[in-house]
């Protein structure tokens, strides 16, 4: 967010998307290994510990996006009064 409000430019917030995106599909990758192999239980539930908050990340990443393309203003008010999910 520092980033974006130094900057104004969506493409920042773009970027951690697709960084944070990737890290999410190889997450899921090894979720998938991991219920292939061990089923439900105790193993699985690990893994959707770690899964959990990167899916997080990237909902809060997108809503940013979301509202720093429709309004940049109302954003950094929003950042600013803490009033972001992320926050």
């Amino acid at each position: 967010m520092e980033d974006f409000l130094e900057k104004y430019d969506i493409q920042v917030v773009h970027k951690q998307i697709a960084a944070v995106s990737k890290l999410q599909t190889s997450v899921y990758r090894y979720e998938n290994e991991v219920l292939t192999i061990a089923g439900m239980g105790p193993e699985y539930d690990e893994v959707r510990g770690v899964t959990r908050p990167v899916c997080e990340a990237v909902r809060w990443l997108e809503e940013v996006l979301c509202l720093a393309m429709v309004d940049t203003a109302d954003l950094e008010i929003m950042y600013k009064e803490s009033r972001l999910p992320f926050q």
